[in-house]
């Protein structure tokens, strides 16, 4: 037995570590210096502010808000265990803040790779109390799940291992200004990508820097080529020896000729509203003046047509763009680029399954996070906790439902009377469940646990 033992204590050590590169907490894991700690999360602040980067995060926040949650019991024959559902999902409606606006805010970890959560809890005592809440029911519920902006972050508290201990917060102002570490297990840290298990996660925008600055860059480009199509470069026409005099250090001319420079500056910037300039020609050999001035403000303006397509460059990088997130459907019809009912249904679907999987792990982490914190603090039985679930945001074709259930029965398949498959039908084509007392007297609830 001590043998065996020693053998349990070997097997349960954990020897190596996760292999993320950290300085003292401050991750340092980013091939590219300028997406790495503090100075990365400004670049990917200044990608969201991209309006290709903004419609596409602003179409996933909507459509996640919009995801119906719930919360399943471990055991639906047990009436503990549905009880203990009805608690949680009561949590959800008993908060200083909508559930929508945490889930936007959980979202922040699309564009930066991580987002994080102090978890806030208040005894529901009712209404007539400093926190009020919903319920008099005396139990542990969440006051709030208050959001820790990723600019606060200062570094990571970190274990022997590499795994995360704390998050260390920078306060800048107010009465908690200074540095609070605040705990994992009072938190709740969402993760957009496990890239070694960074705590900084991996931004989905990641992928899409290079195109993004390249469109940075186009966009610029194309402004500056306008501006001067527009209003041409400006030129001014001295005569040869100001200029020289003012190289060979004539105070007079050289004062000209910053005059004159300074004159072609403002009116590149739009500050000079006139130019008063000297009327002298140039004069021929016998004296008689030429049609040449001396002194000439021009606008130097391109003709023709240019060999590059700006639009078609700064399409590809927005396309780009949105195929980091499988969003490059929404380009579709607003671009040079074309596609069928077909192709762009197919792209969604696609779309739509990474909105899952983003809901999914939002959900991972509020049942191994928030969940068994609040029964331990309520001493409730451990083994019958809920999850909290989420639909999909994919809409089901109902008529492939409905012929696919019809050729099952046809085929001799049995679903009718089954609760549980009424209610998932019943969900899926958007119908009400059905009545409680309707299923009471079907003698669906008599199988009902009361342990």
């Amino acid at each position: 037995m001590a043998k065996d033992d020693k053998k349990g204590k070997y097997m349960a050590s954990e020897i190596g570590s996760v292999g993320t590169f950290d300085y003292d907490g401050y991750v340092r894991d980013e091939i590219v210096p300028q997406l790495s700690g503090s100075q990365g999360r400004r670049v990917f602040s200044r990608m969201r502010a991209d309006s290709t980067v903004s419609a596409i995060i602003f179409a996933i926040e909507m459509m996640l808000r919009r995801s119906k949650w719930g919360c399943s019991p471990k055991d639906a024959l047990n009436i503990k265990a549905v009880e203990y559902a009805e608690f949680y999902e009561s949590l959800r409606k008993d908060m200083e803040q909508t559930w929508e606006n945490f889930i936007t805010n959980a979202l922040s970890m699309l564009t930066y790779g991580w987002s994080f959560f102090e978890i806030v809890a208040k005894r529901r005592l009712g209404y007539d109390q400093q926190v009020p809440s919903k319920h008099k029911d005396g139990l542990w519920g969440v006051r709030k799940l208050a959001f820790r902006s990723q600019d606060t972050l200062d570094k990571w508290i970190l274990d022997d291992n590499g795994n995360v201990i704390a998050m260390r917060q920078q306060i800048l102002s107010g009465k908690n200004a200074g540095y609070r570490d605040i705990p994992l297990n009072k938190a709740l840290h969402f993760r957009a990508g496990y890239w070694k298990d960074s705590p900084e996660g991996m931004s989905p925008l990641r992928g899409a820097y290079d195109p993004w600055l390249l469109l940075q860059g186009i966009n610029r480009a194309e402004a500056y080529g306008i501006e001067r199509e527009l209003n041409g470069l400006p030129v001014m026409r001295v005569p040869a020896e100001v200029l020289q005099a003012a190289e060979a250090g004539d105070p007079d001319a050289k004062n000209a000729v910053d005059t004159y420079t300074q004159i072609v500056r403002d009116v590149r910037l739009n500050k000079q509203a006139g130019v008063l300039l000297p009327s002298d020609h140039y004069e021929n050999a016998d004296g008689t003046l030429t049609a040449q001035k001396q002194y000439e403000l021009s606008l130097l303006s391109s003709n023709g047509t240019r060999a590059i397509n700006v639009q078609a460059a700064a399409e590809r990088h927005q396309v780009s763009i949105a195929r980091c997130v499988l969003a490059d459907f929404l380009m579709l019809g607003t671009t040079s680029r074309s596609g069928s009912q077909a192709l762009g249904e197919s792209r969604f679907q696609f779309f739509a399954n990474a909105l899952d999987g983003f809901n999914e792990s939002i959900a991972d982490v509020l049942n191994t996070s928030l969940v068994p914190l609040i029964a331990k603090m309520n001493g409730f039985d451990m083994e019958l906790l809920p999850e909290y679930q989420v639909e999909s945001v994919n809409p089901i074709d109902a008529e492939k439902l409905v012929t696919c259930i019809q050729k099952y029965v046809q085929a001799g398949g049995t679903l009718l009377p089954d609760p549980r498959i009424d209610e998932e039908v019943r969900g899926e084509l958007g119908l009400p469940l059905a009545d409680p007392a309707l299923r009471l007297a079907q003698g669906y609830e008599e199988d009902l646990d009361p342990n």
